[in-house]
């Protein structure tokens, strides 16, 4: 901390831990880790095994059951047992992280960097986070009874350190430290004459994180999975439509095609405070002439409690990228194009796409189309039981332009993008409009949600209103 480092800390607390070794594994770990045999691993054998247990009730006793896993708890031999049973732990950890302290079924990693390093906490992160992982992959192996790990992890920088600081012209070896205001952390610094006054403090707030992980494909999360797909999708328009300087006319896409979500994958969940930051792999739709899904790796902040609004932080493109170079369009980054072989519309294509190009599903999900305008506007909107649901709209025409407005209650829905929700849409445009997480589920409950539409034909410089329709 003297270093003005950041520190990640991670507690590992594994449930019934002394009531769940496996006798025939620590049996094995005795002999190959710390190679006893013969008398002594007899001895430990004799130790576990021909114990039982019984439960009395009111004066009735039930049948004893053998005890094949356990350790006597509160003896001598239970907690140095059990950390030879655990030692696999450090093989695991030292594949990731510099250091690891244990005592018993208590486990603590951490990692240090420093914040002026640019890319230190994403490096300590990612470390942080594949040691997490193999440690879930060694547990399951191991404990089967543990479908997953509750960590706590403690983020934060020194509050205290040790520097030479000036006071009325004399210097001082000061330690500094904190209290909180209201307007956040102030150091306490020297004053010969008054004692302590307060000084902005230079240190990095304190953070708590409850990090968890939920199952693949999870119903309540597809509002998420939704949403960043989405911001791609209309990031690589955006990049297209603005080119680089070329004078041709464009529309929507060029080569670089719309992200089609399949699944998501590896779901960490992050308490930060008033925020949750959930990262996640998602997987899409290969293009045509390809085979292996393209990856990416993603985080997205959404409040702690119920609030609109969902924040894209950032992506990885686990997959490489480079075999689209020579399709990708110049306008838009190659880390977020994929592009076909062949451009022709083969049966594959006709899978994933309707001819006019929207997605038929989206993460297993079919596309609801509807058409607003003369099958040139259509409305999209994708249904995940009564917990999500996505909105998209497109101008699948060439000759007309159209603004659209979706305006309604938020009653009881939380929004990945806040209403009311504006649009332009030039011909051979698609938007994402938002993703809805429904938090208290009412199956038969109206959406609530309005669309007002203006149009304009080519040759005119005049929107004319269309209609206003319920969603």
């Amino acid at each position: 901390m003297n270093k003005e480092h950041v520190t990640i800390l991670v507690l590992l607390d594994l449930s019934a831990a002394f009531d769940t070794v496996d006798h025939s594994i620590l049996h094995g770990r005795l002999s190959s880790k710390l190679g006893l045999n013969g008398t002594a691993l007899a001895w430990f054998r004799s130790y576990l095994s021909g114990r039982s247990q019984r439960v009395s009730v009111r004066g009735t006793v039930s049948d004893k059951l053998d005890l094949r896993y356990g350790v006597p708890e509160g003896s001598c031999l239970g907690p140095l047992l059990f950390t030879v049973y655990a030692c696999a732990l450090f093989d695991v950890v030292e594949k990731h992280l510099p250091t690891v302290h244990c005592y018993a079924d208590d486990s603590q990693l951490d990692i240090s960097f420093s914040p002026m390093v640019h890319s230190g906490q994403a490096d300590a992160v990612a470390s942080i986070e594949h040691c997490i992982q193999d440690i879930k992959q060694w547990v399951s192996q191991d404990r089967p009874d543990q479908d997953g790990i509750r960590q706590i992890i403690d983020h934060y920088g020194s509050l205290a350190r040790i520097e030479n600081s000036k006071c009325d012209g004399t210097h001082y070896q000061d330690i500094r430290t904190f209290r909180k205001t209201e307007s956040g952390y102030q150091s306490l610094s020297c004053d010969p004459k008054e004692g302590f006054v307060s000084m902005p403090a230079r240190r990095h707030k304190f953070i708590r994180i409850i990090q968890t992980f939920t199952k693949d494909n999870a119903d309540d999360h597809m509002w998420l999975a939704e949403f960043a797909v989405g911001y791609i999708n209309d990031a690589i328009q955006k990049q297209y439509m603005d080119g680089n300087g070329d004078s041709k006319k464009k529309y929507g896409y060029g080569n670089c095609q719309r992200l089609v979500g399949k699944s998501f994958v590896k779901v960490v969940k992050r308490f930060l405070g008033e925020y949750i930051v959930t990262t996640m792999d998602i997987h899409a739709v290969p293009p045509v002439g390809f085979t292996d899904d393209e990856v990416y790796r993603l985080s997205v902040r959404q409040f702690a409690k119920p609030t609109q609004g969902v924040i894209f932080l950032s992506f990885i493109r686990k997959t490489m990228y480079n075999k689209f170079a020579s399709c990708t369009d110049n306008s838009v980054e190659i880390k977020l194009c994929t592009c076909a072989k062949g451009q022709t519309a083969d049966a594959s294509k006709k899978e994933v796409l309707f001819d006019n190009g929207i997605p038929r599903k989206m993460f297993g999900s079919d596309t609801v189309v509807r058409d607003l305008n003369s099958n040139c506007l259509l409305f999209l909107q994708r249904n995940y039981r009564t917990f999500s649901f996505a909105l998209g709209v497109a101008n699948v025409c060439t000759n007309v332009t159209y603004t659209f407005e979706l305006t309604g209650s938020i009653d009881q829905k939380i929004f990945s993008k806040t209403l009311p929700i504006e649009r332009e849409l030039p011909s051979k445009t698609f938007y994402f409009l938002t993703s809805v997480h429904k938090y208290i589920s009412k199956v038969n409950k109206p959406v609530g949600l309005k669309e007002s539409v203006q149009v304009k034909k080519d040759g005119s410089d005049t929107f004319n209103n269309l209609r206003v329709f319920i969603v």
